[in-house]
C-alpha cells in the first residue's frame, strides 16, 4: 500500500475571501503558463497563467479562457461554456502537480475522474467582448505515494470570476512512469483483443445544428443505430486541433465527455425534455475505469433521469467499447436563460 496524505479543505467564507484578495495581488495574468506544464502543444490551448502557494497544499491559479475558441465558442454566444472552465481546471491541477508537488516531465498523468457544478450561471455570461477570466482556489487533498514515488492525487477547488463563485470542481489524477505506462497499455490492448476485433466503418457526424454547433469538425457523435435512439457512436478525428492537440494513444477523456454532452442534448430534445439544443451544462460528473482505444468503435448510451417539467435535465450515460464499459458520465443541462 502507498502512503496517503489528506488535507482538509476550507469552506467558503471570510477565509476564502481573504485568500482570493491575496491571490489577486500575487498572480501574474500577463502571459500563459509554459505549455509543458499543462500538457498542451498549442499555445492557444493553454488557459492558465500563473500559480501561487497560499499554504500547505492550498493554491491559487489564474486563468483566462478565450472568447472565440474553436470548440467551446462554436455554439450560442450568450454564455461561455462551463466545460471550457473544466478544461482550465484540469490544466490548473497539472500545473500545480509540476510546479508545486515536484512531479517531473517523465511521469505520465491520466485523469481518472472529475466532477463540476456551476454555482452561478451569470458568471459565465458572454458579453461578446470580455474573455472568461478568473482565479481557481484549489487544494491538493489526497496525495498518494508508493516507495517515495508519487502515484496520484485528488483536488478540490472553486473558480471565482471577480468575487463570484462561478463553479466548483473536484477530481483525481494518477501518475505512472512512462515505461510502466507503455507496459500497462500493451497489456490492456492484448486483454481486450483490440488487434483481432472486427473493424466497423468510422461514423459520420450528425448535423451540427442538432448539438448546438456550427462546425462539422466539432460534432462528436454519429447517428444512432436502428432501434437504439439513445446510443450514439463517438466520432474520433485524430486531426482535431483541440481533442488531439498532441498525439495520443487513446481517445481522450475530453472527447468522451463532449460526446456524452452531445448525446445528452440530442436525447433530451428528442424526448421533449428540452425545447432545443441551445442549453447550458450546469453539472457534470465523469469517471473512467479503462482507456478507449483509437482503433475500435466506441459509443455512449444515454438514459434521462427524473421527471420532466422543471427546465433542467439530468442524463446518465455509459461509455462502451468492445462490449465493455469504459466509463460513466452524468450530465445536467438547463435551457439557456436569455435575460441578463
Amino acid at each position: 500500500m502507498g502512503d496517503r496524505v489528506t488535507t482538509p479543505v476550507p469552506r467558503a467564507g471570510a477565509g476564502v475571501e481573504a485568500e482570493l484578495a491575496r491571490a489577486t495581488g500575487l498572480l501574474d495574468v500577463e502571459r500563459t503558463a509554459p505549455r509543458w506544464m499543462t500538457h498542451r502543444r498549442s499555445a492557444s490551448e493553454v488557459f492558465v497563467c500563473d500559480s501561487v502557494a497560499l499554504g500547505p497544499d492550498r493554491f491559487a491559479v489564474s486563468t483566462q479562457m478565450p472568447r472565440a475558441h474553436a470548440l467551446w465558442s462554436d455554439r450560442g454566444a450568450s454564455f461561455h461554456d462551463p466545460l471550457m472552465a473544466v478544461e482550465a481546471g484540469r490544466q490548473a491541477t497539472i500545473m500545480l502537480a509540476h510546479a508545486h508537488a515536484g512531479l517531473g516531465r517523465e511521469l505520465m498523468m491520466v485523469a481518472r475522474s472529475c466532477e463540476m457544478r456551476v454555482r452561478d450561471p451569470e458568471a459565465f455570461r458572454n458579453d461578446g467582448v470580455t474573455p472568461l477570466e478568473g482565479v481557481f482556489l484549489m487544494s491538493l487533498v489526497d496525495r498518494q505515494v508508493h516507495n517515495g514515488v508519487p502515484t496520484g492525487l485528488s483536488f478540490e477547488g472553486d473558480l471565482f470570476v471577480g468575487d463570484t463563485r462561478a463553479m466548483s470542481m473536484t477530481g483525481t489524477i494518477i501518475f505512472t512512469p512512462r515505461t510502466d505506462y507503455e507496459l500497462l497499455r500493451a497489456h490492456s490492448r492484448a486483454r481486450k483483443g483490440v488487434a483481432t476485433a472486427a473493424k466497423s466503418p468510422a461514423p459520420a457526424p450528425v448535423d451540427p445544428a442538432l448539438v448546438d454547433r456550427e462546425r462539422r469538425g466539432n460534432v462528436a457523435i454519429g447517428a444512432s443505430p436502428e432501434g437504439a435512439p439513445a446510443t450514439r457512436p463517438v466520432v474520433v478525428d485524430v486531426h482535431s486541433p483541440v481533442f488531439f492537440d498532441h498525439p495520443l494513444d487513446h481517445v481522450p477523456g475530453q472527447l468522451l465527455m463532449e460526446s456524452c454532452r452531445q448525446n445528452a442534448i440530442v436525447t433530451a430534445v428528442r424526448e421533449q425534455r428540452l425545447p432545443g439544443p441551445d442549453c447550458l451544462v450546469t453539472a457534470f460528473r465523469a469517471s473512467f475505469d479503462d482507456f478507449a482505444e483509437l482503433d475500435a468503435g466506441c459509443d455512449s448510451r444515454a438514459h434521462l433521469l427524473g421527471a420532466p417539467g422543471d427546465g433542467t435535465v439530468r442524463a446518465q450515460l455509459g461509455v462502451w467499447q468492445l462490449d465493455a464499459k469504459v466509463g460513466d458520465v452524468e450530465v445536467e443541462l438547463a435551457a439557456t436563460p436569455h435575460s441578463g
